[in-house]
């Protein structure tokens, strides 16, 4: 990291810390004035008794504290790091906050009626999921108007997957079911506190990692807050933090991961859904659709498992266990056929080591998936062209020619109907001449180019079904033993882009324009 993201993250987490410690140091005798203290229920054990009058509501120690500290680094140094404090950097920061503090204000109005009351009844369930609702919308619509909330999820073994509506209902009860989670831990000394400090500082390397300097920034002040509260929550504690801090924590650790790993919100939702109701129908539908020879791989396995392609360098990728077969037959022991590949081009690559987020080589996790999430996003020069003299392939699949069947493979641009007419004479040209040629061609135009030995790579308005149907089309063309190929293009574009991608190292980047093709027919 360079040394003023390094002076930021320490002086939030130095200064998180020393805040807090001073403000609680500070507020637990106000709070014994006040007669804030915990009213223990009877008919709990005897021994509990004695934490009876310990002063609640403490987490207003590091609430103020973080607060405080950000204010204070923000205003140290939002001018001399603009990239990394940027406008929009401190609105996400905002957003988190605000889910924060939402639930801590839920949490002061119940501690508050319970020490008012002196008793252990505060607000009703259904008060607090009302408030709690109120706030959730708010930080969703907060999420959508900044451009971070995407419908599309990442899951284990399935890989992403766009839930549409059914996202929001699922992400409500997914922020709604940890915040209270991590309420509830606050039953013993220092628990909840020790177990979100060890929580931000997960957050705080992944943040860093990502380049998220804003949710860094959050975790290391939260985490030098908790370090500082914890000083006065030891056993025997000084102060609780009562469900002011619990509830408090239980938003700041939800918001910020969502703000890092936003699937995991929705994972671990759909798993709590799931304990309780893995019996209906809807459940089991949902799990038919999983690889289970793949899961049960991994569940046996217990240990990492490598995953590199299962094909001989510069061939077309495998999407089928036949495929693994044909390139490394007596090269590998086992073959685990799991059906065929969903998505059918390689991942996508990202490199997030320095400057925006570029992609390196892309795959079915697009460019604008991406910057729903990173904001923006380059794509490195070589996944548009062949590599130049001396210039390094970054990533997998990057060389001049890759991805490429036996036969040579041209790509006709231009003009839908010029494209279709050139592609017959170019495949009718060089069967005269003795080769065995073929068109890859759309399915709309599999009836025009029917004389023409075509392959169809589906529709021209699905670039996912052309990318599913890719290699495996690739691979066919070298069973019947083409020789010379004609292929249409899509928009590289979504999707499209990792097709193109592929299909230019295919033909190695050998390109022609439909209307040179007819203009040379007309002369």
């Amino acid at each position: 990291m360079e040394p003023t993201v390094s002076a930021i993250l320490a002086a939030g987490a130095i200064g998180g810390f020393a805040v807090t410690a001073i403000t609680c140091w500070l507020l637990i005798p106000a709070l014994h004035r006040l007669h804030f203290g915990q009213t223990i229920r009877e008919e709990g054990p005897t021994w509990h008794n004695k934490k009876n009058g310990t002063p609640t509501m403490g987490g207003l120690g590091f609430i103020f504290g973080i607060l405080l500290t950000l204010g204070v680094v923000y205003g140290l140094f939002h001018v001399s790091a603009p990239e990394v404090l940027g406008q929009q950097q401190m609105a996400a920061g905002m957003l988190v906050l605000f889910l924060a503090f939402g639930n801590g204000l839920i949490g002061f109005l119940d501690d508050f009626i319970k020490v008012v009351k002196h008793r252990n009844l505060g607000l009703t369930a259904w008060q607090k999921i009302v408030f709690q609702v109120a706030v959730t919308v708010g930080f969703m619509v907060g999420l959508h108007s900044l451009g971070l909330l995407s419908t599309s999820v990442m899951f284990p073994v399935a890989g992403m997957v766009d839930l549409g509506l059914a996202y929001y209902p699922i992400a409500f009860f997914g922020i709604i079911f940890l915040v209270n989670a991590v309420n509830l831990t606050d039953g013993l000394d220092g628990l909840c506190t020790g177990v979100t400090f060890v929580s931000m500082l997960g957050y705080l390397l992944a943040g860093s990692l990502l380049g998220f300097v804003h949710v860094s920034l959050l975790a290391a002040t939260t985490a030098g807050a908790c370090v500082g509260f914890l000083l006065w929550n030891f056993y025997p504690a000084k102060t609780f933090m009562g469900d002011t801090g619990s509830m408090f924590l239980g938003g700041a650790v939800v918001a910020t991961l969502g703000c890092v790993t936003p699937s995991c919100i929705i994972v671990l939702g759909l798993a709590y859904l799931y304990s309780r109701y893995q019996q209906l129908p809807a459940i089991q539908g949902i799990l038919s659709g999983l690889r289970p020879a793949v899961v049960a791989l991994i569940a046996a396995a217990g240990r990492p498992i490598a995953a590199p392609s299962a094909n001989r360098s510069g061939r077309p990728s495998p999407t089928t266990a036949q495929h693994v077969l044909e390139d490394m037959d007596g090269r590998i022991p086992l073959i685990l056929d799991g059906g065929s590949c969903d998505v059918g081009v390689e991942s996508t690559v990202l490199d997030v080591t320095s400057g925006a987020p570029c992609i390196l080589r892309p795959g079915g996790i697009t460019k604008d998936m991406l910057e729903s999430v990173l904001g923006h996003v380059d794509v490195a020069g070589s996944v548009l062209r062949p590599l130049q003299k001396g210039e390094k392939a970054l990533s997998p699949g990057m060389r001049y020619k890759h991805y490429s069947p036996d036969g040579q493979v041209t790509l006709v641009e231009g003009a839908e109907a010029d494209v279709v007419a050139a592609m017959a004479k170019l495949a009718a040209h060089a069967d005269a001449q003795g080769h065995r040629a073929c068109v890859m061609c759309f399915t709309e135009h599999m009836d025009a180019l029917k004389d023409c030995h075509p392959h169809d790579i589906g529709s021209r308005d699905n670039a996912s079904e052309v990318a599913h149907r890719l290699f495996d089309t690739l691979r066919r063309l070298d069973e019947e033993h083409m020789d010379v190929i004609f292929s249409e293009v899509v928009p590289p574009e979504g999707v499209g882009l990792a097709v193109m991608n592929r299909l230019w190292r295919a033909a190695a980047f050998h390109t022609i324009q439909a209307r040179d093709v007819l203009k040379d027919e007309e002369a």
